[in-house]
């Protein structure tokens, strides 16, 4: 690595963008557990558990056994802020909701 320093600077960079993306991950996972409605506090401290003595063990597991559920419940987050945040800027502009029978203002 001494004659291609160009070369270490780059593993060093792909190395700390790939320690980044595994922290991500790391965090998603744990942030998906206990976000998780449909597993017991034993079953959240055991995914935990494994995650933080096993990272890369665990997972792996979690996105094995519980992976299409986890997107369902960021789908189900993200219908919900926006549903929060629709209500929060119509409270706001003072409008009630729309209707199917109510049209809009003509100029």
């Amino acid at each position: 690595m001494d004659d291609y320093p160009l070369l270490g600077m780059f593993f060093t960079i792909l190395w700390f963008f790939l320690f980044v993306a595994w922290i991500s991950v790391v965090i998603g996972v744990l942030s998906d557990i206990f976000r998780s409605a449909d597993i017991s506090g034993a079953g959240k401290a055991g995914w935990t558990l494994l995650v933080v003595v096993l990272p890369l063990l665990g997972v792996l597991l979690y996105l094995i056994s519980r992976g299409n559920s986890m997107q369902e419940r960021d789908i189900q987050e993200a219908a919900r802020r926006e549903q929060a945040l629709q209500a929060y800027i119509r409270d706001v502009a003072g409008t009630p909701a729309p209707t199917a029978t109510t049209r809009p203002p003509t100029p």
